[in-house]
């Protein structure tokens, strides 16, 4: 073979690698840049949530609480519709950052009825009007690698920290009550009054879980996660359960619509420096979004 036919047959050889390297690349802007697999999605949705909240807080003092459901007892509204927010970056078909936003923000007063309900030290007086708010705040922020994507369908797995910052707050008439450290019964240290109970803390949670997708056309797709964990964190120790599931339709390349369904639940006993006790929460819906994609 001569120097001509070997610089044929070389130049052959690298047009031949050259063109799969290319065929390659673009492949794979093409599986970021389609439909399934945008670089950038922003959504926002209504989120109508149907809300369960149950407290129990004791005294640091030994005076235990008995439950109170902040929808039963205190006639805070168990639904609301609430924005999300929700944000999604791809770096490649393989790796992602997802980040959500959540607030949900609830008053009510109502006569209370039952007796002999404590809150910390507090005895609440039946027959009076009690009032109390809830607020809460999730951020969610995940980062999901991909076993599987390939343009029409998707498996992976979530690591995240889900961030939970709650505010409490009780008021009406009370009485203040105590332990008799002779007999160790409650007694009343100080007659009925106007009483207040205010807690706020932030509950960190590390969470797994898993996310996937199935598209049925090129504008037409379905989503879910799911994550989950239970952990002891300083003071707290609690469980967190989170999942959703949507399907999506594009109306133009950048823009679509969405509904949806969205479920928290939180379970967490507490010790810390304000309170003490038991705290259940739950909230759920139905979701409503548009988004953006590029």
């Amino acid at each position: 073979m001569n120097l001509k036919q070997r610089s044929f047959y070389i130049t052959r050889l690298l047009a031949v690698v050259f063109a799969g390297n290319s065929s390659m690349v673009l492949a794979g802007e093409a599986a970021l840049g389609d439909s399934f697999n945008k670089r950038f999605t922003l959504r926002l949705s209504g989120f109508q949530a149907s809300t369960a909240t149950d407290i129990q807080v004791n005294s640091k003092d030994g005076v235990v609480g008995e439950e109170i459901s902040f929808e039963d007892d205190l006639g805070l509204s168990d639904r609301e519709t609430q924005p999300l927010l929700d944000i999604t970056y791809r770096f490649n078909p393989k790796h992602m950052v997802d980040f959500s936003y959540v607030n949900l923000s609830r008053s009510g007063t109502k006569v209370f009825e039952r007796s002999g309900v404590t809150t910390e030290n507090i005895e609440w007086v039946a027959g009076t009007e009690l009032s109390g708010s809830f607020d809460s705040e999730v951020y969610r922020i995940s980062y999901g690698y991909s076993f599987i994507n390939d343009g029409k369908k998707e498996l992976g797995m979530l690591l995240g920290l889900h961030v939970t910052r709650m505010n409490i707050s009780l008021s009406g008439r009370g009485n203040l009550v105590a332990i008799d450290p002779a007999t160790g019964d409650e007694v009343v240290i100080e007659g009925e009054a106007d009483r207040s109970y205010d807690s706020g803390f932030t509950i960190p949670l590390p969470v797994i879980g898993l996310h996937g997708a199935y598209a049925f056309t090129d504008q037409l797709r379905v989503r879910g996660w799911g994550q989950l964990f239970s952990l002891s964190y300083e003071d707290y120790d609690g469980s967190l359960t989170n999942a959703a599931g949507m399907l999506e339709y594009d109306i133009t390349d950048n823009l679509g619509l969405g509904a949806g369904y969205a479920f928290y639940r939180y379970n967490l006993d507490a010790e810390g420096s304000d309170y003490v006790g038991s705290f259940n929460y739950e909230f759920k819906g139905p979701t409503l979004f548009v988004y953006a994609s590029f």
